[in-house]
């Protein structure tokens, strides 16, 4: 335990120059986003104003054009694609990858992650409070709950299959690795669109928001850019 506590120590130290002012800053950033939402944002994308125009008719085309095979398929993506099952991938892949080198920092790194993620969707969610689309369009069998915007399966597998990315890439050739992970998050998504439990536009929010807190993080993380150590 001592060691595992040095070593989160030994992480931190460098980086506690940045630990107060970006704890400040992103204080000051999340009161900033969230009188702007409260004013006219949130109204706006709580009622689909201007993005109506794409999210109705795709979501009209999935509900009119779901056959049997595929809509199976897209209930085992989405239910991979979960925060738990993000989260027992980025396990996986993590023991994998770094218990036998003794290295916690990945694991610290992970946590933090998919921890974010998962918060700031939440927080989101509540702060928009956007109603899901109409049970009309779901598929039958299909049952969600809470708000919409932005889409939680989104957030976390972005953030999640990215960070495995990023773990798997310093080893392996980045490309492939990359691409990978993309695809995942994507079929991830598509899949919540698919079964009609999510706006497009709820999909799209989620990659950004999951895609932009994973780099934020790796570079708080290794703020010199080293990846190896």
């Amino acid at each position: 335990m001592g060691t595992v506590s040095g070593r989160v120590v030994a992480f931190l130290r460098p980086r506690a120059k940045w630990l107060l002012p970006g704890t400040l800053a992103t204080v000051v950033l999340v009161a900033a986003l969230s009188a702007l939402l409260g004013a006219s944002v949130t109204h706006h994308v709580r009622r689909g104003d201007g993005l109506r125009t794409v999210d109705q008719p795709v979501a009209q085309w999935f509900a009119g054009h779901r056959v049997g095979w595929l809509t199976a398929i897209a209930r085992g993506i989405t239910t991979v694609g979960t925060p738990l099952g993000v989260t027992l991938a980025v396990i996986a892949v993590v023991g994998v990858a770094e218990w036998r080198a003794r290295r916690y920092r990945s694991a610290l790194i992970a946590a933090v992650v998919l921890g974010g993620a998962e918060l700031l969707q939440i927080a989101i969610k509540s702060l928009v409070a956007r109603p899901r689309p109409p049970s009309v369009l779901w598929a039958h069998g299909v049952s969600a709950g809470g708000f919409s915007f932005p889409s939680g399966h989104a957030t976390v597998a972005a953030a999640g299959y990215g960070f495995i990315a990023w773990l798997i890439a310093r080893y392996r050739p980045p490309v492939p690795v990359w691409t990978g992970a993309a695809g995942a998050a994507i079929l991830v998504g598509l899949s919540r669109v698919y079964l009609g439990v999510h706006w497009l536009s709820d999909v799209v929010a989620g990659w950004l928001i999951g895609a932009l807190w994973l780099g934020l993080i790796v570079l708080f993380a290794y703020p010199r850019g080293g990846a190896r150590g």
